[in-house]
Parts: structure tokens; C-alpha cells; sequence
């Protein structure tokens, strides 16, 4: 099993970068917001043309996501209320050798899956001219990812090798699904453009693409086709079969170690391409207005009777090729016993020289100095429904879906959010289904108090109804919608500085001009 934290410990480590900010991967809750603006655009480019904006800066954002179906944290065990007493202290848990774990663990004959997404939002501009709209975005984004791991394997991982339990069985695992695990950090640009290619009547369709040249910092990956193994006691064990491989790459030093990180330059080495492709309908509430050319704040918004937007997103794939290694072991078998294996596996070398050691008595691995991953994908659909002018009922379907072998996943959504908004003032409740799992479903709540956006989709965790199997919290700051920098971009209002009374209004100012 050290072999195995190790793997995982060198795909996790990237992820403490980003916990400086927190923040979750979808924005139910205001994603669907007219003054969305680029936070829409993450999730559709069709998007920016049906915007109350016609001109969007952002500063800066976050979004973190986790969710699983293996460890939990009891929800009695964090409500809102109990951090408010003096004798609170962080629960803790205990395995069977009461050994002490800050998480517990289900324990049934599911698979079980995992995935931790963090999205830091950078610098980016949307500008909308009649049909046109474009923009610009920048993203650092992490996702790691687990997924069709058996239950024998998750009890050794929570209580080691010494789970007496499972001890002197064998297990024997040849299912069609393989077991796996991915980790991907990288850097995207994003180049946006939507078109509105109908508009009559009180029909409005219109269809965006993004362009995203992906930048990779670090990518690894290990799947498992086959395998039978025994552990007899907690210094010997044995493997009759195994096939499987696994891969990493990126800026960090493949002789790295747990107390000496080293990182190799450029800190972004490798590159892929992606993009998302969508489009948007919409049932105008009343007859539109033939285009005209003017001032790009005089186009005005349509209100609506419904939206309808699809969306692909994430579509791509990042090649690894520099500072790059990929292992693939067939049909082998290997032997273990504690008091012999004196390599330590404290690198992602000595990993390799380890795994070839013990799984490679007959020359059975294949080696390569690049391989591909391919971005957590998913198919979106969204409807949005005016219930009046600032009351809006919102529903979402997050589909996830791979592309190729070397994959990362990211959670399926069932959304149902209340939206109120004004131009100053927004406010969210989304009721959401992560991962098709009915019996636990999360409330959340958003907030948009002007330029200033933040919120939860799991909000109800902190009222300890269920137990804990994920968490999120999400942020976001632009400077859209401020009077002070004269930065109002709302369509249909050119000057909000001055108001005019047409009984006392004065043509002659204009005489001249």
C-alpha cells in the first residue's frame, strides 16, 4: 500500500497550490443569471449574446468541487451550530485497529469513485456588438480523479495493509470497467466568439465556440485491467496476476521526493488544445426590434418567455511529451515480503524502479516517453423560465463523459434553482443531485451583491441533514457594474449619470453639435 500513496501523494500535491482560494465547478446557482456575464461563458459561449451585458471585465474567481462516494464526514459532526461552542473540537475516526482517521469510509459492494476540480479564474473581457459577441478568458484548473475502485481495495487503503479482516482471501478483480485514477493541472487561454444567426419574430438562436490552447504544469494516470492478489498478513503478499499501466509528466523532477519538491522549467511544458461548442434558444416575450447600427449600449435586452442552451464543454486533450514517462505491465505477477523489499519508493523514480523489480521477473513491461489525457468533458442542458421580471425558476443536466483511454471525470448534476435578480442585487437556491445519488440531495445559496459574487452549492452541509460526501464554495470578482468606475455596461442604458425630465428638457444643447 506505500506504493500506492506514494502515486497518490505525487498526483495530489499540486492541489495545495490552489486551496488558498476556495471556491464549486458549476455556479448553479448563477450561472444562469442574466448578468452572468463570462461566468456564463464557462459553461456556454452561445451565452454572451442573450447576456443583460454588453460588456463584461473580470478580475478574478474561484471554484472548488469535491465529491465521492467513498469517504464522508458525518454530518452531525460539522453543523453550523457546533462551531459555536467552546468545548468544540474537530471530530475524528477510527479504524479497526483504532487507529486515528479524519474521515470515515462506506463500506458496500458499490464502486467506488472520487474527483476533486479547482478552477482559479483569471483576467478576462466580453464584448457584445448586435449579433457579435466575443471574449477573452484566462483559467489555472486541477482536477483529480478516482474512479470503479473495488471495496477490498478501498478497506486496505483506509486501514493498511495489517486489515486482518480481509487477510488470506483472494480477490480477484476482471471486471469490463477498469479501475483508475487521474490527476491534470494546467493553464488555458480562451478565445470565445457567438453568432446570432436568426432573429425574427419571437425567435431568437444563436450559437458560440471557444478555442482553448492548454498549457499542462503536471498529469499523471494508472489504470488497472486485471488483477488477483492475497495479502496473507501484514509483511507478505502476492500477486498470481496483474495488468495495468500508468504514466506521469510535467514540470515536476522525476527524483523529487516527499521532503525535497523540484520542479523542472518551463513550470508549463507540455500542450494540448480544447473547446467547448454551444447554442441557445429562446422565446422572446415580445415581437424583436429590427437591428440597427448605433451605440453598442443601445441594443436592447429581450425579455423571454423560456431559454433552452446545450452546451459540450471541455472537449481536448493534453500531450504529454517532455519530462514525460509511460509504463504498461501485461499479464505479470510479483511477490512481496516486507523484510526483502529494502527500495525505498520516495520518488517517482525509485517508483519506477520499484514496480520493475517486483512486476517485471520476465521483461513483461512496455515503455514510452509520451502519452495523451484527455479533459474532464460533459454535456450540458439548460432551461430557464421568467417567472416576472426579476423571479426566475432555472434547471440543469451535467452529463460527464470520456473521450479516450487516459481520462479524467468529472460529477453528473440534476439542478433545480430559484433565481432573484437585479442589477445591483442577485440571490440563488439551487436543489441539486450529484452523481444520480437521490437519497442525499444539496441545497445551496448564491449571493451577487454587484460586481461581488460568492456562494455554495452544498450550503445544507452545514445543517448536518446527511452525511458529508462533498463540498464546495465558489467566488468571483469584476467591475461590470460599478458607478464609480463608470463601468455600467447594461444594455439599453448609455448614461446613468444623468436623468432627464422631458418637461424641462432643453433641445438647444444639441443645436450646435
Amino acid at each position: 500500500m506505500r506504493v500506492v500513496k506514494i502515486i497518490l501523494f505525487f498526483i495530489l500535491f499540486n492541489l495545495l497550490e490552489a486551496f488558498s482560494f476556495l471556491g464549486a465547478q458549476d455556479y448553479l446557482a448563477l450561472s444562469g443569471s442574466n448578468y452572468a456575464g463570462l461566468y456564463g461563458v464557462y459553461d456556454n459561449p452561445a451565452k454572451m449574446t442573450s447576456n443583460r451585458l454588453y460588456m463584461d471585465i473580470n478580475l478574478m474567481g474561484n471554484s472548488f468541487s469535491f465529491n465521492s462516494n467513498y469517504a464522508f464526514l458525518k454530518g452531525s459532526d460539522y453543523r453550523i451550530n457546533t462551531f459555536f461552542t467552546r468545548e468544540y473540537e474537530l471530530p475524528v475516526y477510527y479504524d479497526s485497529e483504532n487507529e486515528v482517521r479524519y474521515f470515515d469510509i462506506y463500506r458496500n459492494d458499490k464502486l467506488k469513485f472520487g474527483n476533486i476540480y479547482n478552477h482559479l479564474i483569471g483576467p478576462g473581457a466580453m464584448f457584445v456588438y448586435e449579433r457579435h459577441a466575443f471574449a477573452l478568458t484566462t483559467a489555472y484548473k486541477q482536477n483529480f480523479h478516482f474512479g470503479n475502485m473495488t471495496q477490498d481495495i478501498a478497506n486496505f487503503l483506509y486501514e493498511a495493509i495489517d486489515f486482518d479482516y480481509q487477510h488470506n482471501t483472494l480477490f480477484m478483480h476482471h471486471q469490463p470497467q477498469k479501475m483508475h485514477l487521474g490527476y491534470l493541472s494546467w493553464m488555458e487561454l480562451g478565445f470565445s466568439y457567438a453568432y446570432t444567426f436568426y432573429r425574427e419574430g419571437w425567435d431568437f438562436l444563436a450559437a458560440g465556440v471557444t478555442l482553448k490552447p492548454l498549457f499542462a504544469n503536471f498529469g499523471g494516470y494508472m489504470k488497472i485491467d486485471d488483477l488477483e492478489y492475497i495479502v496473507y498478513n501484514d509483511t507478505v503478499a502476492n500477486v498470481p496476476e496483474a495488468s495495468f499501466e500508468y504514466g506521469y509528466g510535467g514540470a515536476l523532477s522525476r527524483d523529487a521526493t516527499l521532503s525535497s519538491l523540484g520542479f523542472t522549467s518551463p513550470f508549463f511544458n507540455n500542450f494540448g488544445f480544447g473547446g467547448d461548442i454551444g447554442i441557445t434558444y429562446q422565446r422572446t416575450a415580445h415581437i424583436q426590434q429590427p437591428p440597427f447600427h448605433g451605440r453598442v449600449c443601445e441594443w436592447e435586452f429581450e425579455p423571454y418567455n423560456y431559454r433552452i442552451s446545450l452546451s459540450l464543454s471541455d472537449i481536448g486533450y493534453i500531450n504529454f511529451y517532455r519530462n514525460s514517462y509511460a509504463h504498461k505491465y501485461t499479464n505479470t505477477y510479483a511477490h512481496w515480503e516486507k523484510y526483502t523489499d529494502t527500495l525505498m519508493a520516495n520518488s517517482l523514480h525509485t517508483l519506477d524502479l520499484k514496480l520493475m523489480r517486483y512486476f517485471d521477473p520476465d521483461n513483461t513491461q512496455e515503455h514510452s516517453r509520451r502519452f495523451r489525457m484527455f479533459l474532464p468533458s460533459s454535456f450540458n442542458i439548460e432551461a430557464d423560465y421568467p417567472l416576472d421580471a426579476r423571479n426566475f425558476l432555472h434547471a440543469k443536466i451535467v452529463i460527464p463523459f470520456n473521450m479516450g483511454e487516459n481520462y479524467l471525470m468529472r460529477s453528473s448534476v440534476i439542478s433545480f434553482n430559484y433565481r432573484y435578480e437585479t442589477r445591483w442585487l442577485g440571490i440563488g437556491v439551487p436543489l441539486s443531485i450529484y452523481d444520480y445519488d437521490w437519497k442525499r440531495p444539496k441545497i445551496g445559496i448564491a449571493i451577487r451583491l454587484g460586481n461581488l459574487m460568492f456562494g455554495s452549492d452544498r450550503f445544507s452541509n452545514l445543517l448536518g441533514l446527511s452525511d458529508i460526501t462533498g463540498m464546495d464554495f465558489y467566488f468571483g470578482y469584476r467591475i461590470s457594474l460599478s458607478r464609480l468606475y463608470k463601468t455600467l455596461y447594461i444594455k439599453g442604458l448609455c448614461d446613468p449619470y444623468r436623468d432627464y425630465n422631458i418637461e424641462t428638457f432643453d433641445y438647444r444643447q444639441y443645436r450646435n453639435r
